[in-house]
This record gives structure tokens, C-alpha cells and sequence, in this order.
């Protein structure tokens, strides 16, 4: 299945002869420019203090109302380990330690109309104190919650509910 946006005119030449040439490319039957539409690096924080996650509740689509953890897309010329410390400050107000990468997984991240693939980079934090948190405008709620007690059939990514497996199963 083809999961790219109709894009019908050529970045190159404007020619209305741009389509599908496979899963994740585009071409243009006039100049034969070729794009790529490869996955976006994101990012994913598993933070534990006492046996227990934060788990944000999203104030927004995708997944409005549903769990997930904290994270986000990468900027460009950004590391991994730079954007979940960004992304954990900008969503919850915590100054984290350094990371410490887990694994990562797949996700689908559908958003106005768009399909975004993305490779999520987990990484975990030990806090030894719970701060206070400040969300911004993408956080409604959180909750610590030890994995037990998380269902995940309120959780908003195929990637957060891998992560939640995981995590259950060390």
C-alpha cells in the first residue's frame, strides 16, 4: 500500500506530471526528477522515579485525550539525544539527566491528513526526586503510573504501546 500525499506538481520543473514511483518515492514523467519521502527521526522518554512513568495525557490530535510519553520529532542538525532532552523540557519543564538509549521502534503518526512514518528513539531516565511539572500547550494531564497499571488501550501510538511491552516485559 502506498501511504504517500497525492502531490501532483514537480519541485523541479512544476510540471503537472509528478506521482507515485513507489512506496516512498515520487517522480516526474517530464524531467524524471526523483524524491525521496523517507522517515522522520523522533524521539520517546520513558522517565521513572520510585517504579513508576510519567505518562502525559495529549491535549491534541493525534490521539487527543490518549496516553503517551514524552518526546517528539528531531530538528534538523539536532542529535537524538538533544531532542528528548529539548522535548522533555518543552512538554513537562524537567531539566533531565543524560539519556540513556533504550531501542527504538516504528511508528505511524497521522496528522491533518498526512501520513508520517517515523523511527522513534527510546530512551530512559532515572529521576531521583519527582519534580513539579509545567506542561505546554501539547500536554493536558499526567500521571506517574508503575507499567501495571497503564492500559493500553488508551495509549495513542502503535510505538508508545511497543515501548509499554517492553517495559512490562524486563
Amino acid at each position: 500500500m502506498n501511504d504517500l500525499v497525492r502531490v501532483r506538481y514537480c519541485p523541479a520543473c512544476g510540471a503537472a506530471a509528478f506521482g507515485t514511483a513507489s512506496a516512498k518515492s515520487y517522480a516526474c514523467a517530464a524531467c524524471g526528477f526523483l524524491y525521496y519521502h523517507n522517515l522522520a527521526a523522533a524521539v520517546m522518554a520513558v522517565i521513572r522515579h520510585e517504579g513508576r512513568m510519567l505518562w502525559t495525557v495529549r491535549a491534541a490530535d493525534p490521539g487527543r485525550g490518549l496516553l503517551d510519553l514524552p518526546g517528539g520529532f528531531a530538528d534538523y542538525g539536532e542529535t537524538l539525544e538533544a531532542a528528548v532532552l529539548r522535548e522533555i523540557r518543552e512538554e513537562t519543564g524537567i531539566v533531565a539527566p543524560a539519556p540513556r538509549y533504550l531501542f527504538s521502534a516504528p511508528n505511524r503518526y497521522f496528522y491533518r491528513g498526512v501520513l508520517y512514518h517515523t523511527l522513534d528513539a527510546v530512551f530512559d531516565f532515572e529521576l531521583a526526586a519527582r519534580p513539579a511539572l509545567v506542561f505546554d500547550a501539547e500536554i493536558a494531564d499526567a500521571h506517574w503510573l508503575a507499567p501495571a497499571e497503564v492500559d493500553a488501550e488508551r495509549i495513542a501510538f502503535p510505538s508508545v504501546r511497543l515501548t509499554l511491552e517492553r517495559l512490562r516485559a524486563t
